[in-house]
C-alpha cells in the first residue's frame, strides 16, 4: 500500500478521522481488530447479532465516546441504514464459520454468508 502524506491522519499513524463499522465486530477476529482500531484513534462502530452470547467481549468499550454497539442482524438491511451515517470505512467479518456448522446449518450458512453478505 502506497503511504500518501497528504492523506494520512496524523504522524503517530493514528486514524482519528475514520469511523469503522466491523460487521461481526464481537467475534473471533473482530474481538481483536475492534480494540485494535480503538487504540489508533478510530471510532468504532461494532455491529453483531451475538448469536454465541460473546457480548461481554465488547463491555470493555461499553461508555467509551468513540464506541457504538449495535444488536443487528447481517441479514437486516433495512437496519444498516441509520448503522451506515458517519461510518467512513466497513470491515465485514459477520459469518457462519467452520465445516461442522455450514453443514450442520446449510440453510443459515447460505442466508449469512452468501446472500447477508
Amino acid at each position: 500500500m502506497k503511504h500518501d502524506a497528504k492523506n494520512a491522519k496524523s504522524d503517530s499513524g493514528g486514524m482519528s478521522r475514520r469511523h469503522v463499522l466491523v460487521v461481526g465486530g464481537a467475534g473471533y477476529v473482530g474481538s481483536v481488530l475492534v480494540p485494535y482500531l480503538l487504540s489508533r484513534g478510530a471510532s468504532v462502530t461494532c455491529a453483531h447479532l451475538l448469536l454465541y452470547g460473546n457480548g461481554p467481549l465488547m463491555l470493555t468499550y461499553w461508555g467509551r465516546p468513540d464506541f457504538r454497539f449495535v444488536n443487528a442482524d447481517l441479514r437486516d438491511a433495512a437496519c444498516y441504514g441509520s448503522i451506515l451515517e458517519g461510518v467512513t470505512d466497513v470491515v465485514l467479518l459477520a459469518s457462519l464459520v467452520g465445516d461442522p456448522i455450514t453443514k450442520r446449518y446449510p440453510e443459515q450458512s447460505r442466508d449469512i454468508n452468501v446472500e447477508g453478505t
